[in-house]
């Protein structure tokens, strides 16, 4: 039976889930989709920056619908950018992050986010529960030069005619997580307070970015000495719907791996990876085949990233807390 520890984690959590749920019911989605969303935590979770007390640097880079053909606008594609650092300051359990994303798209419309991130990592049972949060910057930009107007009462593609313009607004988010050696679980919400971007006076003429809720796991599983299987999730919901992310890989002497992601009602995708110079660097490709809307978006997306383990810093050093003993011919520490 469950002990009553690992019962009040789960009764916490739990709680932690449906408040963040009771927050955006209803909104629309409008972050990226990741296919590394299992690598790139930051991103995906506030509270995992800085967890086991390890530090990382991370690039990703995502071209999304390659060569995508528009109706109006030609082709192109979105492209999508990120910078993600992760610090720990140990000995105490807190992780800092810092956080960089850049989404744009050949119609001229860009989204950005500018943020920093803590974290409070507590042992509770035989695992970590942690508590995250982000405050930062988003900013809503429109290249009016390349912007095509599709409603000529648009209010804001008027106000944008011939011009580039840039709107920006604080960005909140949460998180919560509860780690074990070889398991993870955690629920996060993305856009807490609902940004919001007026480009003109009136209030048509605003937008805002609507919160992302999501809860996401992944479980190691060793099947021989030097392979193991990695099973990961992700369950967004926005808007009454609900997206769902399964995929695996397989590690092999932690030199390489092979995987793949099923996502609900978008694509499949396959992916591979290589841990070099003693696992302190590891890079990522993935390639994902769309199967829904076919004749509406195109075919593929592409996906890199890089990581960087950070070596182990103590930013924060323990006090010595040893009294020297004087002797008439030595010092002793």
């Amino acid at each position: 039976m469950p002990s009553l520890k690992t019962k009040n984690i789960l009764i916490i959590f739990q709680c932690f889930s449906l408040v963040l749920f009771s927050f955006f019911n209803g909104f629309s989605q409008q972050n990226p989709g990741l296919s590394f969303y299992s690598f790139q935590t930051n991103f995906q979770n506030p509270a995992s920056v800085g967890l086991k007390e390890e530090g990382s640097f991370q690039v990703n880079y995502r071209n999304q619908w390659t060569q995508y053909q528009s109706t109006y606008d030609g082709s192109g594609n979105l492209g999508t950018s990120i910078a993600s650092l992760s610090l720990s300051l140990k000995p105490i359990p807190v992780g800092l992050g810092f956080m960089y994303l850049n989404d744009l798209s050949p119609s001229g419309a860009g989204l950005q986010f500018l943020r920093a991130q803590s974290a409070y990592h507590l042992e509770m049972g035989s695992g970590i529960i942690s508590l995250g949060f982000s405050a930062g910057l988003a900013t809503k930009s429109f290249d009016g030069r390349v912007f095509k107007t599709r409603d000529p009462n648009d209010p804001i593609a008027n106000e944008i005619s011939g011009k580039s313009i840039a709107k920006s607004s604080l960005d909140f988010g949460a998180g919560i997580s509860y780690s074990l050696n070889n398991w993870t679980i955690g629920a996060a919400i993305d856009h807490l307070n609902s940004p919001t971007f007026s480009f003109t006076s009136s209030l048509n003429g605003s937008t805002n970015l609507q919160p992302v809720f999501l809860v996401h796991s992944s479980y190691e599983l060793p099947i021989l000495e030097k392979i193991s299987l990695y099973p990961f999730l992700q369950w967004r919901s926005y808007q009454g719907q609900n997206v769902l992310d399964l995929g695996m890989r397989v590690k092999a002497f932690d030199l390489f791996w092979l995987g793949g992601n099923f996502r609900s009602n978008d694509s499949l995708t396959g992916m591979f990876g290589l841990n070099l110079l003693n696992n302190s660097l590891e890079f990522g490709y993935a390639l994902d085949q769309n199967f829904i809307n076919q004749n509406l978006k195109a075919p593929l997306s592409h996906e890199l990233f890089l990581k960087f383990k950070l070596p182990d810093l103590q930013l924060i050093k323990k006090r010595n807390n040893v009294v020297p003993i004087n002797t008439p011919r030595y010092k002793i520490n």
